[in-house]
C-alpha cells in the first residue's frame, strides 16, 4: 500500500511532497486565580504539552468514552467542563449530585497519568511580590513569562528537535493583545531575565473558547487545583494528587525554592534559578 510515508521515501520531497517532519506539540495554557488577593493570594498559570498527531485523539477517544458519558443526556451535546463547576455546588443543576459531578472529575483528571502529558507551571505569590518589588510586573504577565518560558526549557530538555504553538482560553481583547506582544519579544529578541530567545514556541499564541477545545479545559482543570493546593485548601488536595505526578516543573514566585522538579542535575540548578 503506497501510504503517505511511503510516498514521501519514493519521491524524497519531489512531486511537491515534502520530506517528513518532527512533532508538533499542542500547548494549551489557561490560568486561575484573577480574583482579589484576599480571595485568591495566588495566581498560576498552567500549561499542559500534547502530541498533536501521536495522543490527540486517543485523548479524545477517551475522555468521550469515559467522561462524557457520565454527562447528563441534555448536555452532552453542549457541554464545556469547569473544574469550579463540577467541584462546587455550583455545577449542581448541569452535572447532578456531588458523586456524579466528582467521578466526571476523577475521570478528567485520570487522562493526565494514562496519556502522560506533562505540566509544567509559574505561580504568583501577590503579596510577596508587592513587598519585593516596589513597581513589579502585572501579576497575569508575569506568570504568563514564567510559563512559556519553563515550556520552552522543557522543549530543551524532552523535546529538542521539535516545536509548539499555544493554545489559550480567551480573555478580554486588551489581555489577549498584551501577551501576544510578550510572546514576540520573548521569541524574537530575549526572556526578560535571560541571554536567549524562546526557540520552540512558534508563531503566535491563539486564543479559543474553551468551550470549542478538550485541550483548554484540560488546562483549566489542571489550574484550578493547582492553585487550591498552593492556598492550601485541604478539601481537594485529593484531586490535586491525581496529576501532581505529571508536573515537571512549578515554580511560586518570588519564593526562592522550586516547589516541582522531575529534573535534578547540577546543570539544571543554575537553570531553575530566576
Amino acid at each position: 500500500m503506497l501510504t503517505p510515508n511511503r510516498l514521501r521515501e519514493q519521491n524524497d520531497g519531489a512531486c511537491g511532497v515534502a520530506p517528513a517532519l518532527n512533532i508538533m506539540r499542542l500547548i494549551y495554557l489557561d490560568e486561575a486565580g484573577r480574583a482579589a488577593q484576599s480571595q485568591e493570594p495566588v495566581l498560576v498559570r498552567a500549561a499542559i504539552v500534547v502530541a498533536g498527531d501521536k495522543q490527540w485523539q486517543a485523548i479524545e477517544k477517551d475522555f468521550d468514552e469515559k467522561s462524557a458519558s457520565k454527562i447528563p443526556k441534555q448536555h452532552r451535546q453542549d457541554y464545556e467542563l469547569h473544574a469550579h463547576e463540577l467541584f462546587s455546588t455550583e455545577g449542581r443543576e448541569k452535572y447532578g449530585n456531588r458523586e456524579t459531578r466528582w467521578d466526571i472529575l476523577a475521570t478528567f483528571l485520570g487522562l493526565f497519568k494514562k496519556h502522560e502529558i506533562p505540566i509544567l507551571w509559574g505561580a504568583i505569590d501577590k503579596a510577596e511580590l508587592t513587598k519585593k518589588y516596589r513597581n513589579p510586573y502585572k501579576h497575569d504577565d508575569l506568570a504568563f513569562l514564567l510559563c512559556v518560558e519553563r515550556v520552552d526549557w522543557w522543549f530543551n530538555k524532552a523535546a529538542n528537535d521539535e516545536a509548539g504553538i499555544l493554545i489559550a482560553d480567551e480573555t478580554e481583547p486588551k489581555d489577549e493583545q498584551q501577551h501576544k506582544k510578550s510572546l514576540r519579544y520573548y521569541r524574537r529578541v530575549q526572556i526578560p531575565w535571560a541571554q536567549t530567545k524562546l526557540k520552540h514556541i512558534i508563531d503566535t499564541i491563539h486564543f479559543v473558547s474553551s468551550k470549542e477545545t478538550l485541550g483548554v479545559q484540560l488546562a483549566d482543570v489542571c489550574n484550578f487545583f493547582l492553585k487550591r493546593h498552593l492556598m492550601g485548601k485541604r478539601d481537594s488536595e485529593h484531586f490535586f494528587k491525581m496529576f501532581a505526578n505529571q508536573i515537571v516543573f512549578g515554580k511560586l514566585y518570588p519564593v526562592d525554592n522550586i516547589l516541582f522538579s522531575v529534573f535534578a542535575c547540577e546543570d539544571c540548578k543554575a537553570d531553575h534559578s530566576f
